[in-house]
């Protein structure tokens, strides 16, 4: 990640702790924390897409998890 998305990020114990707690459902909220910002429309943007991309990737972890390996 960049520097500036680096800044925007959880610190890694907040970021452990809401994997932990809320699993999947933490993703889309990293996502859009990460990926976006209010201070322009751009980020605004950016909000929005990264939340739907962590919607998308906790879809695909948890139809992942839940297949038969076996």
């Amino acid at each position: 990640m960049s520097e500036e998305r680096l800044e925007r990020a959880w610190p890694p114990a907040s970021r452990d702790a809401a994997i932990i707690a809320f699993g999947p459902l933490a993703l889309p909220f990293h996502f859009a924390k990460t990926m976006g910002h209010f201070r322009s429309i751009r980020g605004a943007v950016g909000i929005v897409g990264g939340f739907i991309v962590g919607l998308v990737v906790a879809v695909v972890i948890s139809l992942l998890a839940s297949l038969p390996f076996g």
